[in-house]
């Protein structure tokens, strides 16, 4: 009798992820982008009230100029995730910078406005190419069938 609800809601929880990075996903980078320049007035601008009292511009430069200086220049995100933070949209954000392969992450939180209203930046020990190895995706159609499956039993289970 829980199937379906279940199915649903796994299903649902997938693509509000996916749609709520479409929704965040030029801010987040727009954000990243502008502190690996140095444009921190930029950044503190998109800030909620409580967050540029908390953390202004030349505190965000303090922060930041020796991360720019050890990292280098912003190159990419490697990848993204939703993280469960009451009334806030959240993210962590695994990005690539120029001057060094591990990856640093942004935790960056939205509120209703998209206004960041929480950042925290930590280094991590991951590489990119560690990240795109642990998620590997299929590339033609008979992979996605290999995979559709213990997929499909996984979700039964869950269910009973």
């Amino acid at each position: 009798m829980f199937q379906p609800f279940l199915m649903v809601g796994l299903v649902l929880a997938q693509s509000t992820n996916e749609d709520d990075w479409k929704k965040y996903q030029e801010p987040a980078s727009t954000m990243i982008k502008e502190l690996a320049r140095g444009s921190y007035e930029e950044v503190e601008s998109r800030f909620t009230p409580r967050m540029k009292q908390a953390v202004p511009a030349a505190t965000l430069a303090r922060i930041m100029d020796p991360v720019r200086t050890s990292f280098g220049s912003f190159k990419e995100i490697v990848s993204h995730r939703r993280v469960s933070t009451p009334g806030f949209v959240t993210f962590d954000i695994l990005t690539q910078f120029s001057k060094s392969d591990k990856l640093l992450q942004f935790n960056v939180s939205f509120d209703s406005e998209r206004r960041i209203a929480g950042l925290r930046i930590i280094p991590t020990e991951k590489t990119a190419k560690s990240v795109r190895n642990a998620t590997p995706k299929p590339t033609n159609e008979d992979d996605w069938k290999k995979h559709e499956t213990p997929i499909r039993e996984m979700i039964v289970e869950l269910a009973m």
